[in-house]
């Protein structure tokens, strides 16, 4: 599994620019999401007793709103016996060790959704719940790509947070 990388040189951003908008995987019918801040938010059966063992990494987004006052987050897909997750995986630098934390923030049934829908849509919806409950803003950038590139997270902004794009489609298939 795939540790994420602290960019600490603008050299380490990947490149933030202009990209063609891409389109979004189906959103399937029935996608029946749970988000929360805590296991509580999940069914019981999603939650995880440990961090997964095997997790795919998507993207770190990086929001700095002052020197004293950010948030860094790498965020990764995990496939469980029944449920697509994403984690969470937040820089703690408050605690008596600075490391990295797992957070399970959202889950689908698996057979609800493909492996890259569950990704990009699970994304979205935790980006509106966090949007909807603590008031977070985009992203100020990527620190680093993974499986979701910089193109497919700037189309979850768009959908989350709006843009302008103009004509952007969510409904095309990767």
């Amino acid at each position: 599994m795939r540790d994420p990388r602290i960019p600490m040189t603008p050299q380490q951003i990947p490149q933030q620019g202009v990209y063609i908008p891409v389109g979004a995987p189906w959103r399937p019918e029935r996608f029946d999401v749970a988000v929360g801040y805590d296991e509580r938010s999940l069914p019981e059966d999603a939650q995880l007793k440990r961090p997964p063992r095997k997790a795919h990494y998507l993207f770190q987004a990086e929001w700095a709103w002052s020197p004293m006052n950010n948030r860094l987050s790498a965020f990764y897909l995990h496939r469980g016996r029944r449920y697509w997750s994403i984690f969470d995986r937040a820089y703690d630098e408050d605690g008596p060790q600075s490391r990295w934390q797992w957070y399970q923030r959202a889950v689908v049934p698996l057979r609800q959704a493909s492996a890259k829908q569950a990704a990009f849509w699970l994304m979205v919806e935790l980006m509106k719940f966090d949007h909807d409950e603590a008031f977070v803003e985009e992203w100020h950038w990527i620190g680093e790509a993974g499986e979701l590139g910089i193109a497919e997270t700037k189309a979850i902004a768009h959908i989350v947070w709006g843009g302008d794009w103009g004509a952007f489609t969510p409904r095309v298939a990767w």
